[in-house]
């Protein structure tokens, strides 16, 4: 049990066409929501039988911004490697510093959809988000010295972004860029068909 993915809470500000998330609170198995003592406790017990990473994601995890930074200030005072998934809300107005306020996860991972601030936003159907979302890369890299990522989901509608992304995360100085599939495209509206697949495989990603 090296790894944990810690599931905060559903909800999320963004309205992502191809993200089904509900909008609500993980429940535990009484159908209450789950709190910051039960997530300590758990975490003792993963950390006991063998944790070393843990991954903090949702939803969006900053949304119960108190509990979530808990949670990663412990785990970091365990020597467990924490990431914190976000998809960047948080910091339209407010600086990662003021959001984190001295937690310091092992990775920060910002969520992209597109290498183009116009199409990143529609999609997210949140103004403006782009833009903050480079602005707390910088913050992170020039000023906090903190190690910062970029989660890219591929899809039928941005597959062919993918050398765009490579060069906009470089410009960047982001430390790492994790392109991954959809999770929940029951429908196949986003999914890539089998001749996107091939040109992805064959042109794209090859020549990135």
């Amino acid at each position: 049990m090296r790894e944990i993915l810690y599931k905060i809470t559903e909800r999320c500000p963004c309205m992502c066409a191809f993200c089904k998330s509900e909008h609500s609170l993980i429940m535990n198995a009484k159908n209450t929501p789950i709190t910051l003592d039960d997530w300590i406790r758990a975490s003792k017990t993963f950390i006991a039988n063998g944790m070393r990473i843990a991954v903090i994601s949702g939803g969006e995890p900053l949304v119960e911004a108190r509990k979530t930074l808990e949670i990663v200030r412990f785990l970091v005072e365990q020597d467990v490697y924490v990431v914190l998934n976000a998809s960047g809300v948080t910091f339209l107005k407010k600086s990662v510093a003021t959001v984190l306020q001295g937690v310091r996860p092992s990775l920060l991972i910002f969520s992209l959809d597109s290498a183009y601030a116009s199409t990143h936003d529609t999609s997210r159907r949140v103004p403006g988000l782009f833009q903050a979302i480079f602005g707390a890369v910088e913050e992170c890299v020039s000023e906090l010295h903190l190690p910062v990522g970029v989660r890219f989901v591929i899809t039928n509608q941005n597959y062919k972004e993918l050398p765009d992304v490579i060069r906009l995360c470089k410009q960047a100085r982001v430390d790492c860029l994790k392109i991954t599939n959809i999770e929940d495209d029951p429908d196949r509206v986003y999914t890539l068909s089998v001749s996107q697949l091939r040109e992805f495989d064959g042109d794209i990603r090859r020549g990135a």
